[in-house]
């Protein structure tokens, strides 16, 4: 395997990919549900009654119970599988969001997008459909890997993605599965301005969490 698409090695991954990590016994399966419970906790705390954007969602493990959710990804087979494990509660749309976002201006109370970023490679885009997309008071939920120092996920990410590479053969692995991107807490200030911080915090230096919102319009 001399070159690989990770997109397209994204979109073969099977339907239930993210909810078999559940199901791991390893170092990395604390962590990894630690994420989806911060995630959860804090959707639950600025959510407001209004659909949730989830950007790049794979299988949305952070589901809340009541809420309705639009997850936005390039895998087919996990959108659907979605549909199947929360009946009326999400709904997907199969788009690339390096592309745009396919939500009109100013019509999302909340976009969720937890280790996703990293995979851009232009963020300020993103960035700056988010902003568009959100409505005056609207909140973005963001988690990216703590990258840079005093983060410690980018050694051992890289280390793990050496080894798997060697061992594996593949080319997917000697990418980093994608990461074009690494971040500390004020490269994700700087990302997002003009929207406004509520918290930033991270879980074992492995994680930051961003949440910021969208200014409400003055009244002249």
């Amino acid at each position: 395997m001399t070159s690989v698409d990770t997109n397209k090695f994204y979109i073969s991954h099977p339907e239930d990919y993210y909810f078999r990590q559940f199901e791991t016994r390893s170092i990395t399966n604390h962590w990894f549900r630690r994420r989806q419970d911060v995630t959860k906790q804090l959707v639950q705390k600025y959510y407001r009654g209004d659909v949730i954007a989830d950007l790049g969602c794979g299988n949305c493990l952070w589901m809340l119970k009541g809420a309705s959710v639009v997850g936005v990804d390039i895998n087919r087979s996990m959108l659907l599988f979605n549909r199947h494990v929360f009946p009326g509660s999400f709904f997907g749309i199969e788009s690339d969001v390096k592309v745009g976002l396919p939500f009109r201006s100013e019509s999302l109370d909340m976009v969720v997008m937890t280790e996703f970023l990293e995979h851009l490679d232009d963020v300020s885009a993103i960035a700056a459909e988010i902003n568009r997309v959100l409505r005056p008071g609207g909140v973005l939920i963001c988690s990216v890997p703590y990258g840079k120092f005093p983060g410690i996920w980018e050694p051992i990410f890289s280390f793990l993605c050496m080894v798997k590479g060697l061992f594996l053969n593949s080319d997917f692995y000697r990418k980093k599965c994608g990461h074009q991107r690494v971040f500390n807490k004020k490269d994700m200030e700087i990302l997002f301005y003009p929207l406004i911080k509520e918290e930033c915090f991270d879980i074992y230096k492995l994680t930051i969490f961003y949440i910021c919102r969208k200014k409400v319009k003055s009244i002249a």
